[in-house]
């Protein structure tokens, strides 16, 4: 993992280059005829054609003679009001702020020449500059705009067979639809550049075609179709001379190369591109394939070579590419490390680190950087310091990961809340009727009511003294009674849609644990690492532990509390089936009191189990053919007491393949219950916490 993140912040730089020897680099025209030619001709507009082919002759290595004659040129096509001088003359310009990397001003020339031919109609030069603009707006990403410019000058090099332009804005396309990453399109576009380049002996097209289809054939892990496109693409540009694009494609073959464990082909590759990229005096190009070239001696652990090659690249470096510089350094000291030269690798680090604070670093080199560093510090036997850098690094992936999955987590919230305001709907909709049928109801009663009371005068009358006390008497209970039966109807309806509620956020707990496990097993698929599979594992069995605890709360008839030997049942069945244990062979045991405890107090006890009932899975049945584990939960007024035990071979806390996360964990989790451990390995292995309730359970 350390050394793929420099590869890709150099490869990336590879590719990225596609975008920059997209012109074809044709020969140096007879310069000395120009000028004689340019002395003797009085006819302005004769003199402006001199002067853009004078231009032409600097495009693809002398900048500044490019802008001196273009500039000439546009000056006197001004003077004449010569429109196509200036069309052409403003193209020229536009590709001096293009290398200048004035990209506004290049955007600028190239549609006020794009206006001046298609006033003109000359809409063969107008798809020449529409296809420059198009490469322009790709190479700053404004990706929509950039096919709309390609498109229409694909549309009209088509219309007036202008066999120069069709392979160049086909090769763009390609490289378009590379950067949307539509890999058949970009493919489709490549082919179609290199029979347009074919049909012309564009030699540069050619080669740019392969190069491009081998850089696709790259990112879809096609090594064998990527190599044999690059070949063809070297091929074609040392047969022209073409020392640009012949690095860049030398770079990127050995950078496969690297990839495949090829070192030697790699080797040779590389050397040959820095030779030529230093010639050239291209400094950052060189420094990146100078990276590579330092990973393929790490990876042939020549660790000294591979540090001195480093440390030559970063020397070649711009001071502005803090990315890159990031990434050598993190090189140069896993370098040291690998060496066990652990001060030196641990000052790189530290320079690492402090480059990251002012730059826009990519948090998963940062959260590599400090899990090594972290065990340069073990080394160094700074535990504490380590132990932090460790937290550090592991809480970065966890933001990462909760990133990439957030795009999942906003989609299902959607649902969610869709699926809410439905009920809340269908829920309002009930509400109403019932409103309804009370509004009637309450109508019937005053009718009654009423009717009652008219009654109730008339009896009056005639039994008025010897029963008002009693009729009193009569309807104040009644009242009463009405009253008591209706809040104890509303407070039975509460505490029902409590405990549903209640029950379905246990379940919903639950489900949200096994997505997280279904996520973590996808990047355990992913990674393809004993080390993350090791790390996912673990992460697993806890999560698994909590996800138990939610399906016991939700499943159960009482939804305060869990009943603690029913679920340590679980857990352990659970966990034995988890680890593929042969039942016949190895046993577990379960000896509880009938206890309630509440989700505060059972979650650390879960977890607590699942850690030791592991440790003892993985460590103590080593050469052993039969086992037993024992868990004993016991009520001591005032204090609870958990044993967990196993017959195995005995706890060594000097192996390195005891879980001491796991063991640090159970301590933490102990704290938490007030509680306190021992441990006795005399007879196996018997940890014993006695602690006390979080909270009471009622």
């Amino acid at each position: 993992m350390a050394r793929t993140i420099i590869y890709f912040l150099i490869i990336n730089f590879y590719f990225s280059c596609s975008y920059c020897f997209s012109q074809s680099q044709s020969p140096k025209k007879d310069i000395d005829d120009l000028r004689k030619n340019l002395k003797t001709t009085t006819i302005d507009t004769s003199k402006v054609e001199i002067y853009t082919k004078l231009a032409e002759s600097y495009v693809f290595y002398k900048t500044d003679s490019l802008k001196y004659f273009a500039t000439l040129a546009f000056d006197l096509s001004t003077k004449i009001d010569y429109e196509k001088g200036i069309g052409k003359s403003l193209s020229l310009l536009g590709t001096v702020s293009q290398n200048e990397n004035d990209y506004p001003g290049a955007i600028n020339k190239f549609k006020r020449a794009n206006l001046i031919y298609e006033k003109l109609k000359d809409e063969s030069n107008q798809a020449s500059v529409l296809h420059n603009l198009g490469g322009i707006y790709l190479r700053i990403r404004a990706l929509d705009s950039s096919k709309s410019v390609l498109l229409k000058s694909l549309l009209l090099a088509k219309k007036t067979n202008n066999k120069n332009t069709l392979p160049k804005v086909t090769y763009q396309l390609g490289n378009l639809e590379k950067a949307n990453k539509n890999f058949d399109y970009a493919i489709e576009y490549y082919n179609q550049a290199l029979k347009y380049a074919e049909n012309i002996n564009d030699k540069t097209s050619m080669g740019n075609a392969y190069g491009g289809m081998g850089q696709i054939y790259g990112l879809t892990k096609d090594p064998n179709r990527e190599i044999e496109n690059y070949k063809k693409s070297i091929a074609i540009f040392r047969s022209i001379n073409n020392n640009q694009n012949l690095s860049v494609l030398l770079s990127n073959l050995g950078g496969t190369y690297e990839e495949l464990g090829r070192y030697d082909e790699a080797a040779n590759c590389l050397k040959e591109a820095i030779v030529i990229k230093r010639k050239i005096g291209n400094n950052r190009s060189t420094a990146l394939t100078l990276g590579v070239l330092g990973n393929l001696y790490s990876s042939k652990k020549d660790f000294k070579k591979a540090k001195i090659t480093y440390e030559e690249s970063l020397l070649m470096l711009p001071p502005e590419d803090k990315q890159t510089k990031f990434g050598l350094l993190y090189m140069i000291g896993l370098q040291d490390y690998e060496q066990k030269n652990y001060k030196p690798a641990k000052d790189n680090f530290d320079k690492a680190l402090l480059l990251a604070k002012d730059s826009d670093i990519d948090k998963n080199s940062i959260s590599e950087l400090l899990k090594t560093y972290a065990l340069t510090e073990e080394k160094l036997n700074d535990f504490q310091s380590a132990l932090m850098k460790y937290k550090k690094s592991t809480d970065i992936k966890d933001s990462i990961d909760n990133a990439l999955n957030q795009e999942k987590i906003l989609e299902l919230k959607t649902q969610f809340e869709v699926a809410e305001k439905e009920k809340s709907i269908a829920k309002l909709t009930i509400e109403n009727k019932k409103k309804e049928v009370n509004v009637a109801n309450k109508q019937k009663q005053l009718v009654i009511l009423l009717g009652s009371i008219l009654i109730a005068i008339i009896l009056v009358f005639f039994f008025y003294y010897r029963y008002r006390s009693k009729k009193e008497l009569s309807r104040n209970l009644q009242i009463k009674n009405e009253e008591l039966n209706s809040k104890k109807i509303q407070l039975e309806v509460a505490v029902s849609e409590k405990e549903i509620l209640l029950k379905e956020v246990h379940h919903r707990v639950k489900n949200n644990l096994q997505l997280v496990l279904s996520l973590l097993n996808i990047q355990a698929r992913e990674y393809k690492n004993e080390e993350v599979d090791l790390f996912l594992q673990k992460g697993e069995a806890r999560i698994a532990s909590l996800a138990l605890i939610h399906q016991t709360l939700y499943t159960s008839g009482k939804i305060s509390h869990v009943s603690i030997k029913d679920y340590i049942e679980k857990l352990l069945n659970s966990i034995f089936i988890s680890f593929d244990v042969d039942k016949d062979k190895f046993q577990y045991q379960v000896e509880s009191e009938e206890l309630n405890f509440d989700i505060q107090t059972a979650v650390p006890i879960g977890l607590i189990i699942n850690e030791l009932v592991c440790n003892a899975l993985k460590h103590a049945f080593t050469d052993k053919e039969e086992g037993l584990v024992r868990v004993e939960l016991k009520y001591f007024n005032p204090e609870y007491q958990l044993t967990v035990s196993d017959n195995g071979i005995g706890l060594n806390y000097k192996s390195k393949k005891i879980n001491s996360v796991g063991l640090e964990l159970v301590s933490v989790l102990s704290q938490q219950l007030n509680g306190r451990m021992k441990t006795d390995v005399s007879n196996g292995t018997t940890f014993t916490l006695n602690f006390n309730e979080i909270s009471k359970v009622i």
